[in-house]
This record gives C-alpha cells, structure tokens and sequence, in this order.
C-alpha cells in the first residue's frame, strides 16, 4: 500500500487529509499553534531546524512526533535528534549520515 504523510503551514488547512485518514504535519517554527493542530487531529510537527530548543521542547511535551526541516549539517542533525526529533527533510541528506 501507499502512504502519504499531508503537510500545510495552517492547522486548518490540514483538516480534509485528516478527515480521509490520512496523517497529517503541521509545519511551523513556533509553539503557539499546538492547541489548534491537536484540535485539528495532527500528530506529527515539521519545526523549523532554527527554532529555539524551548518550542522542541513543547511540541514534544506535548506528544507530536516531530520531523526537522531544512537539516543540510550534521551538526543541525545533532541538535535537532538531541532534542527529540524522529526525522529530518534535507537538501544534502548523503552528507548527513556520514
């Protein structure tokens, strides 16, 4: 079978994939929208690779599987795995599992 994982930039606009069953990734940079994506039925979070420790910390607090987005150094990876992310989009994904 084929899977899709649906990704936006607003909750609300996540809300048909989710309707159809399909999981869904809120993207953001920020901490202030984890009401609206629970409300929503998103489980999972793509952050911003920049966003400050404390915004990982809450999504991840408060139970999204958290992917990292642009992760183009390793040291990027580490910071990111360190503070609870499960995958990562790259543009240069070879270099990152050196």
């Amino acid at each position: 079978t084929t899977e899709a994982l649906v990704q936006a930039f607003a909750p609300e606009d996540l809300l048909p994939a989710v309707a159809a069953g399909y999981p869904a990734m809120f993207l953001t940079g920020r901490d202030d929208a984890i009401g609206a994506a629970r409300r929503a039925g998103v489980t999972w979070v793509g952050l911003d690779r920049r966003a400050p420790d404390v915004v990982y910390d809450a999504w991840r607090e408060a139970g999204f599987r958290i992917v990292a987005w642009t992760v183009n150094s390793r040291v990027d990876r580490d910071r990111v795995l360190a503070l609870g992310a499960c995958g990562m989009f790259s543009d240069d994904p070879v270099s990152l599992m050196r």
